[in-house]
């Protein structure tokens, strides 16, 4: 058996006070660790998700239709803007509030044109029409209907 050199004892010495040296080389290298894969998702967090539900004519006013605004996401709205334009008529504009809405309520408002509608006008609807309110779905938020 070959001696080891006095520095290397003295080493030795000093690592088995530090660390508890228990298994052998060959249980060292017979031991393995098994990494299990972690399966992580990340989930959007909750918005709102306001929509069109409906434009329904307003026959006692020719200057307005009876607009309806659903949140269908998981958290209350914050307030915003509904914007309207009759693509018949060029420059025909409305613009109307809309309060905060909690999930799964609708609101209903008299959105007012800028001119009178007509019989067979085009009306384009967009709830959250500045683009104020974050929401799960930005693309569903417009509706367009005959008169």
């Amino acid at each position: 058996m070959n001696a080891l050199p006095l520095n290397r004892i003295i080493l030795l010495g000093a690592l088995s006070t530090l660390f508890s040296f228990s298994a052998t080389a060959l249980e060292v290298q017979q031991r393995t660790t098994t990494l299990t894969p972690i399966k992580a998702s990340i989930v959007a967090a909750p918005k709102a998700d306001l929509i069109v539900q409906s434009v329904n004519s307003n026959y006692a006013k020719q200057d307005s239709v009876r607009v309806t605004i659903k949140n269908i996401g998981k958290l209350t709205s914050a307030s915003g803007i509904l914007g309207g334009q009759n693509l018949s008529q060029r420059g025909s504009t409305g613009e109307g509030t809309i309060p905060a809405i909690k999930p799964g309520a609708s609101y209903s408002l008299d959105l007012k044109f800028s001119a009178p509608i007509k019989k067979g006008d085009q009306l384009k609807v967009t709830a959250d029409a500045k683009d104020h309110i974050d929401e799960s779905n930005e693309n569903n938020n417009v509706k367009t209907v005959s008169y």
